[in-house]
């Protein structure tokens, strides 16, 4: 006799999935929650909710793989970044986004000298090459998560931000990198790369105003 004891858990574990895939799909169709994005060039559809502690976050819901801890959503004209690692559950994927309230400019290149010819006398003529830059959204914050509480902040001492952008292996960040935010020049004294996980994530960076 055929043994069909895993035979309806199997069938029911597996139709359970797909019936709630379809309904995840009806949702992100039909619901006034769902919103179009980009991430990565393509436009998506996910849904997004506000939380309750900060207007500048929304927590996001949306198929497996379509968005990657530390993408960049472009969503009502403005940038977020995907501050949490995702969390699939077989249905679909949730994550946090936060508001890029700033944008800063990082120099990917430093100007190069370039020899462009001769002058009238045979002695070699250079001109200066522009540096390249690269603009960053970024999440500007004076408060901090405490240690164990993520859902408690503590305040910043005054003159201090913690900025998060999308971490990039190539972007040449140190401990004597400058950016200009909201008017005020500010020094990157720390980077935590604690948030990074197989080359994706988010990379803190800890900046201190200039006197």
């Amino acid at each position: 006799m055929k043994d069909y004891s895993n035979y309806h858990n199997t069938d029911y574990s597996e139709k359970f999935f797909r019936d709630s895939n379809e309904r995840f799909d009806k949702t992100l169709a039909m619901s006034p929650e769902s919103e179009m994005v980009t991430v990565n060039d393509s436009n998506i559809k996910v849904i997004l909710t506000s939380t309750s502690t900060d207007p500048n976050k929304r927590v996001i819901l949306f198929k497996k793989d379509e968005v990657s801890h530390g993408d960049y959503v472009e969503h009502d004209d403005s940038q977020w970044l995907v501050v949490d690692k995702p969390y699939d559950n077989k249905i679909y994927s949730k994550s946090k986004m936060a508001l890029c309230n700033e944008s800063v400019t990082v120099v990917t290149q430093e100007p190069e000298s370039v020899l462009v010819g001769t002058d009238d006398l045979g002695r070699p003529r250079y001109e200066t090459s522009p540096p390249v830059t690269k603009e960053l959204p970024i999440v500007v914050e004076s408060k901090t998560d405490q240690i164990f509480d993520r859902d408690e902040q503590i305040n910043l001492p005054e003159g201090r931000l913690i900025g998060q952008i999308q971490y990039d292996s190539s972007l040449p960040l140190d401990l004597e990198t400058e950016f200009e935010i909201f008017t005020d020049t500010y020094r990157v004294y720390n980077i935590d790369l604690s948030q990074v996980y197989k080359g994706k994530g988010v990379m803190r960076l800890f900046l201190e105003k200039n006197n």
